[in-house]
C-alpha cells in the first residue's frame, strides 16, 4: 500500500511539473531576447533558438548565450534548460542588443 501512495505522490509532481513548463513555454518563443546579470560586471544576454520536448515530454528551451563584460563580448555557446527553469533565471529584456 505505501509504495502506491509513494507512485500516486511521484505521479502527482510529475504532472505539476509539467504543467508548470507548459504554463511557462507560452511565454517564450524562437527570437525573444532575454538577460541576466552575472555578478557586477558581466551581463547575459540569450537569444531562444528554439522549443524541444525531451525527458517525458517536459518543453525546454534551446538558446544562445553571449556574456559582456568590460573586455568585449564572448559567444558562450548553444544551452538547453527545462521552460520554467529558463523563466526562473532570465528576465525578458526590452530587446538588448544581440550580436550573430
Amino acid at each position: 500500500m505505501f509504495s502506491y501512495v509513494g507512485s500516486a505522490l511521484k505521479a502527482l509532481r510529475d504532472a505539476q511539473e509539467h504543467r508548470k513548463h507548459r504554463r511557462a513555454i507560452q511565454e517564450i518563443e524562437p527570437g525573444q531576447a532575454f538577460v541576466r546579470a552575472r555578478g557586477s560586471s558581466a551581463l547575459e544576454t540569450v537569444r531562444v533558438a528554439g522549443i524541444v520536448n525531451l525527458v517525458d515530454d517536459v518543453p525546454h528551451v534551446r538558446y544562445r548565450v553571449q556574456l559582456r563584460q568590460h573586455a568585449g563580448q564572448i559567444d558562450d555557446g548553444v544551452r538547453t534548460l527545462g521552460a520554467a527553469r529558463f523563466l526562473e533565471i532570465y528576465s525578458r529584456a526590452a530587446e538588448p542588443q544581440f550580436q550573430d
